[in-house]
């Protein structure tokens, strides 16, 4: 995911309080959240395999693993806004995957292929884990290995989480993940005004939500795709105050609009929601 972020340098913006810097790559400063800790610690007890290699595998998956997967696609959205004549102000990994707190205002149909960036990462490090599953299984393609071997295992979960992570993020448009951000951006390509694009977004992603956060009732329990649907509908909820109160054009998800390019589409005649 990526975010439109005005970063100052002279104060430390309130969600980087809660986080600590790790390191720099790029020149763009990674930071994790506390609350990864959360996360790794509880992925680490919901399971009935309490072995030593059990508890250090769940550690490995949610610990490097995951934060690898999300910091290369954080970093794909952070270059392809540089591409873009942007920059990325910072990174941060947090327990419902990751920010990348980029800006530029070179319009929807450059933000769609940022947005695109940060999935298609995931092409390569899946082509890259299935190939180990394969020389580590002799040709067994199965995502879902029956084995005792850890290392089977860790690379069908690697090519899992990769593959689920796009899938995921593109076909998904709810704002605000990529799925979310294509959406908007295909809208303003369209030429729809920013209100009408606002309302259709909302339309489309508070649904979305509802759906995840009664996950339970017809799939395993999985609490991370809650949360994500609360995330969901907390940010929808401050598009819907914009409309209320008339500053839409001020929102976060136009902001790599130029300000003609906003005033343009403000006033755009098209649509009458």
């Amino acid at each position: 995911m990526s975010s439109p972020s005005p970063a100052s340098e002279l104060e430390v913006p309130p969600h980087l309080q809660r986080a600590t810097k790790v390191f720099s790559i790029f020149d763009i400063d990674v930071y994790m959240s506390h609350f990864m800790v959360i996360l790794l610690v509880f992925a680490t007890v919901s399971s009935s395999d309490w072995s030593a290699s059990g508890i250090i595998f769940r550690i490995i998956v949610y610990g490097p693993l995951l934060f690898g997967t999300v910091l290369v696609h954080e970093l794909g959205h952070a270059l392809a806004c540089r591409r873009q004549g942007g920059v990325c102000h910072h990174i941060l990994l947090w327990p419902l995957g990751g920010l990348a707190y980029i800006s530029h205002d070179a319009g929807p149909k450059a933000d769609l292929w940022v947005a695109f960036a940060g999935p298609l990462t995931h092409v390569p490090m899946c082509l890259l884990w299935f190939f180990m599953l394969l020389i580590s299984t002799g040709g067994n393609a199965s995502l879902f290995p029956v084995t005792n071997s850890y290392l089977v295992i860790f690379f069908a979960t690697a090519t899992s989480i990769n593959l689920a992570l796009m899938i995921f993020n593109l076909l998904v448009p709810a704002h605000p993940l990529d799925g979310g951000r294509i959406l908007v951006d295909i809208l303003l390509w369209a030429k729809l005004p920013l209100r009408q694009t606002a309302i259709i977004t909302v339309c489309v992603s508070v649904p979305l939500a509802l759906v995840m956060c009664l996950h339970w009732t017809f799939m395993p329990f999985n609490v991370i795709t809650i949360f994500v649907g609360l995330w969901i509908i907390f940010n929808d909820v401050t598009v819907i105050t914009a409309l209320r109160d008339g500053v839409i054009d001020c929102h976060p998800m136009f902001a790599h609009l130029s300000p003609s390019d906003r005033a343009t589409m403000q006033n755009n005649p098209v649509g009458g929601v």
